[in-house]
């Protein structure tokens, strides 16, 4: 009889256990993957991550050729890009090294790694066209001279990141101005294409540098 007890009651132990388990199974299904049975329980569904936003805009790619067509306005756009494009990389740079505004950084940071159009991509068009590649000793609006450069550098604390802020600015406006420029003045179809992506992708990284709440 003691023996018959005792089975009985671990019996159902084990029967209320497996119920528990059951239940928990049940509350926590979720839709199966297309394709599955409907019957399949697939547990807890994955968690969701998130991707924090980039800073800099999104452009597409340009093509790495471009038609043989085009005007001055379109050597002179592309040429004033090239120059701009390579000193906002160098500014990214220094200013995610020696900013000491967080969001300063992030955003010299991301302003680095941004480096559409691809440098290398719009000196090929210009190769193509017979046209010169531009030196860095260029006068391009919005270009910072050797010493200009090198006054920023020697700067630091809130002084830096004023100056950087004012540098990067005149960078993009400058960008900004040139796309403006080559859209109703370009003829090469490529060239025009590149720079209406970058009206509005000047745009919004100007906004977001404006919005940088630095002092000086």
């Amino acid at each position: 009889m003691r023996t018959t007890v005792v089975r009985g009651t671990t019996t159902a132990m084990l029967l209320s256990a497996a119920a528990l388990v059951l239940a928990g199974c049940a509350a926590h299904q979720y839709a199966a993957p297309a394709g599955a049975g409907d019957s399949v329980s697939y547990g807890n569904p994955p968690a969701t991550t998130t991707t924090a936003p980039t800073s800099s805009s999104s452009v597409p790619p340009a093509p790495t050729t471009a038609s043989a067509t085009h005007n001055q306005a379109d050597v002179t756009f592309v040429g004033d890009v090239v120059l701009l494009r390579q000193q906002a990389v160098q500014l990214g740079t220094l200013g995610a090294s020696k900013g000491t505004n967080s969001d300063l950084k992030a955003l010299a940071n991301s302003l680095a790694d941004e480096q559409y159009p691809a440098v290398d991509t719009l000196t090929g068009w210009l190769t193509q066209w017979g046209a010169s590649v531009p030196s860095s000793t260029s006068t391009v609006t919005g270009l910072l001279s050797s010493s200009q450069l090198e006054q920023l550098e020697g700067l630091s604390g809130s002084a830096f990141d004023t100056k950087w802020v004012q540098d990067m600015t005149a960078n993009h406006q400058a960008v900004a101005t040139a796309a403006g420029t080559e859209a109703s003045s370009g003829q090469n179809t490529q060239a025009k294409q590149v720079a209406q992506n970058l009206v509005t992708a000047e745009q919004d990284e100007l906004t977001q540098l404006s919005a940088l709440n630095v002092q000086g």
